[in-house]
């Protein structure tokens, strides 16, 4: 079983350059799987030269990447469907024998390459000496499992949850707070160097850590060498304990999604929610308020439209703290500006085979651009608030009150172009979101990944393209005359609204040219 699951996993692979990737896709992806782990891999074997730092900042590195592995297939690719063994339920096949396919095929892809070659470079890092690199390769490839199973398990716990709506909001809950404690491991691992680390609050933490079963793995290899048996003792239980019960954890649940029906109600409040009862579409306004309404009312609603904003509002607040320690450090709220105004892009691909309801009720040009209004409002209203409160953190923290105007125009404008950008490409480069609730933040339908990847690059780089302009107004500001920076604060606005308003004008005309186009590709969506 293990063979089969293995090879048929490797065969789904290499059969996706039938699906638009193409043989140089596949190499191109493998030969950047293994640049990627490398470059990883290189920084982390630094530390070989400080074996006292390296322990601790291994402790942290190796509990963020379990963290990292349990929290992505949710995040970003939901339950992996290229070998789903619910496919497996009328099959005589013994639990634990496709629970180990199931975990060998889940090694086999470029992700589990690349950490693979990470882990290379973080078990020599790891080595005092050479004669120690088998028991930290040992190690590392003892993460890599920890890693897969914990994954699996977590992945098909979550899967029967988000049957029903609250389930979805329990998985909301535990997925926030995973992410959370993630972006806190990796910010104060990126804020530190390397020689103030053990010496730091991340080093006590990684202290902590140690006694973890991630950060045991990174331990143990130096407690056996330097013949510390009591705390090898205690760790190798640790690592054994978690191993088994991970083990049997995955068994449970993945035995218990192959023999039971999850619920599929959805009973909740009432309708009404956030729309505005007084809202029609007769004109462009009307539409878009009523729009703007049902978007809000559906991201309080849905758990899969709430939790992308959330962990925008965590990642853009927190990522100034991590990128500029100085007065200037509001710029870098930027980026929340930009990455909220990319929540417009899914306007089509999330509604599905729902997207014909759209089509019938507003499938003239002025109702189709006041639906784009109302998208594109929903956007910059939940983006806005998150922005300004990321600059007021950052402002009132750093003190750097006097850079607000500057930051204030350069949010709008990033703000406004990224929006108007992730109308435009959703429309023009339309894909399909998964509709079957087994993944809360599921990106696209197999086959489709090329597309996603194209309109997800268009609308970063048109973004930042469009922000430029202001961005040298910014700049000219710091650097030649203070009065730029009110002169960024009246432009930016005007640029983020012109680019939107051009942004919404040649989406709507491509939609009602293409209209059924458009719902051909993303229907797809229900079927996965």
């Amino acid at each position: 079983m293990v063979a089969l699951l293995a090879g048929l996993k490797l065969r789904l692979l290499r059969n996706r350059r039938t699906m638009g990737l193409g043989l140089a896709g596949q190499i191109i992806a493998l030969v950047l799987a293994v640049a990627i782990g490398g470059l990883v891999g290189l920084g982390f074997s630094l530390l070989r030269g400080s074996p006292e730092a390296a322990i601790v900042v291994m402790a942290n590195v190796f509990a963020s990447l379990l963290l990292a592995w349990m929290i992505m297939p949710m995040v970003a690719f939901g339950v992996d469907e290229t070998v789903d063994p619910r496919r497996f339920a009328l099959l005589p096949i013994p639990r634990p024998a496709l629970q180990r396919g199931l975990l060998a095929a889940a090694l086999v892809g470029y992700l589990p390459l690349a950490n693979l070659v990470a882990l290379v470079g973080m078990a020599v890092g790891l080595a005092r000496s050479w004669s120690m690199l088998p028991l930290t390769l040992t190690a590392a490839l003892g993460l890599l499992f920890m890693c897969v199973i914990g994954s699996r398990a977590l992945a098909a716990t979550m899967a029967g949850l988000l049957g029903s709506r609250r389930g979805r909001d329990l998985g909301m809950l535990l997925s926030f707070a995973l992410f959370a404690v993630y972006y806190i491991f990796s910010t104060m691992l990126g804020s530190q160097r390397a020689e103030s680390f053990a010496g730091g609050a991340a080093g006590s933490i990684g202290r902590v850590l140690a006694y973890t079963p991630p950060g045991a793995l990174a331990v143990l290899p130096s407690d056996l060498v330097d013949g510390n048996w009591p705390q090898a003792a205690i760790r190798g239980a640790l690592i054994v304990a978690a191993f088994v019960v991970g083990w049997r954890w995955w068994g449970w649940a993945l035995e218990r999604s192959l023999t039971t029906v999850g619920s599929q109600t959805e009973n909740s409040a009432a309708a009404h929610g956030l729309i505005d009862p007084t809202a029609t579409a007769t004109s462009l306004r009307g539409t878009a308020r009523l729009v703007l309404g049902r978007d809000l009312t559906m991201m309080w609603r849905d758990p899969m439209r709430r939790m992308p904003i959330l962990m925008v509002a965590l990642v853009g607040i927190g990522w100034p703290f991590v990128v500029l320690q100085s007065l200037r450090a509001a710029y870098a709220c930027l980026f929340a500006a930009v990455i909220s105004g990319t929540q417009a892009a899914g306007a089509y691909a999330i509604e599905g085979s729902g997207l014909w309801l759209h089509l019938v009720a507003f499938g003239d040009r002025m109702r189709a651009r006041g639906e784009l209004w109302g998208h594109a409002a929903t956007a910059v209203l939940v983006g806005g608030i998150v922005t300004v409160v990321s600059i007021l953190i950052q402002a009132t923290v750093r003190h750097g009150w006097v850079h607000v105007p500057a930051v204030v125009g350069l949010c709008a404008a990033g703000l406004g172009t990224s929006c108007a950008a992730a109308i435009y490409f959703g429309a023009r480069l339309p894909y399909a979101v998964p509709q079957s609730r087994t993944s809360m933040f599921a990106s696209r339908v197999p086959g489709q990944g090329g597309r996603a990847a194209a309109s997800s690059l268009g609308v970063m780089f048109t973004g930042l393209i469009g922000t430029a302009p202001v961005a040298v107004l910014a700049v000219l500001g710091e650097t030649v005359n203070p009065l730029f920076r009110w002169v960024t604060l009246i432009v930016g606005p005007i640029v983020g609204a012109l680019a939107l308003w051009w942004g919404v004008r040649l989406a709507s005309e491509h939609y009602v040219r293409s209209a059924p186009e458009i719902f051909q590709t993303v229907v797809a969506g229900d079927r996965v």
